[in-house]
């Protein structure tokens, strides 16, 4: 069901002069590649017109954060920067533009420099003098020598299934969010107390009320998501954090809609997630 269009929210604009504080120059010592990302992240917060704390509200990290990557004191991952990108106020177009250009960057950054890679090769293992025949203990080492070889290899063996295993999680894979309750008290429950729902709502730009709700859901419950915006409503969980990006899910055959604050963190704007819902 196409949304309708978002009533009485006006277009993001460039704030008034002196409503956001000049950034500070980057650091001298930061790499090229650090030096260059951070540049164009500056472009990229400056063409929004957001001040960090209406970033804060709108995406999945702090306003700390934020300021840090302005900084060039860290790197974001592709999903916050696609999240970013679709604040842009110049809409979808220029926003995929910016988001290619950044991205690139970043995989410019994130590459270890010539100077800090390997310059030699690891030397080579010391020989080990081979045990004289005949000698006394020479049954003993052989057989020893072999259990050890024997247990590197199953050792080998199961390192390699385990990040196969990590690599290949059908869960990451899929398009099901998992629900996420900041209240350690509900966490990871049997039962379902009525204390520790979260609700699901019917529309994304109407008030998180009791009104709004759809059905409600609890923590651990894996949902099947088809599209995302970053333009609802703005909701704030029991420790403080904010965020207007809903999920469109799936429950009991309706379509009802899930804030990404209740959405397990790591899963929230994850690469490769899913798309922006169609108006």
């Amino acid at each position: 069901m196409p949304l309708r269009p978002v009533r009485n929210q006006p277009e993001p604009a460039t704030p008034p002069p002196g409503r956001r504080k000049a950034l500070a120059e980057l650091p001298g010592h930061l790499p090229a590649g650090q030096r260059d990302f951070a540049t164009g992240l500056r472009s990229l917060y400056g063409e929004t017109g957001l001040s960090l704390s209406e970033l804060e509200a709108r995406l999945p990290v702090s306003r700390s954060t934020l300021s840090r990557y302005l900084r060039g004191e860290g790197l974001p991952d592709v999903a916050l920067l696609r999240l970013w990108c679709e604040l842009h106020p110049a809409g979808r177009e220029r926003g995929d533009e910016v988001l290619a250009e950044l991205t690139a960057l970043l995989a410019r950054a994130a590459s270890p420099s010539p100077a800090t890679s390997p310059a030699t090769d690891a030397p080579a293992p010391a020989a080990v003098p081979e045990p004289r025949k005949g000698g006394p203990h020479a049954g003993k080492r052989q057989r020893l020598t072999v259990v050890l070889v024997a247990a590197g290899v199953v050792l080998a063996a199961a390192v390699a299934i385990g990040f196969w295993a990590a690599g290949s999680d059908p869960a990451e894979d899929s398009r099901t969010v998992t629900v996420h309750n900041v209240v350690a008290a509900c966490q990871g429950k049997d039962s379902r107390p009525a204390g520790c729902s979260l609700g699901l709502a019917k529309d994304p730009y109407l008030p998180y009320s009791a009104d709004n709700r759809g059905a409600r859901v609890w923590d651990g419950d894996r949902l099947d998501a088809s599209c995302r915006i970053s333009d609802g409503v703005v909701v704030t969980d029991e420790k403080g954090r904010h965020s207007s990006i809903w999920y469109g899910v799936e429950h009991d055959g309706k379509r009802l809609w899930l804030p990404g604050i209740r959405i397990l963190p790591r899963e929230l704007g994850k690469p490769g997630g899913l798309p922006l819902c169609a108006r």
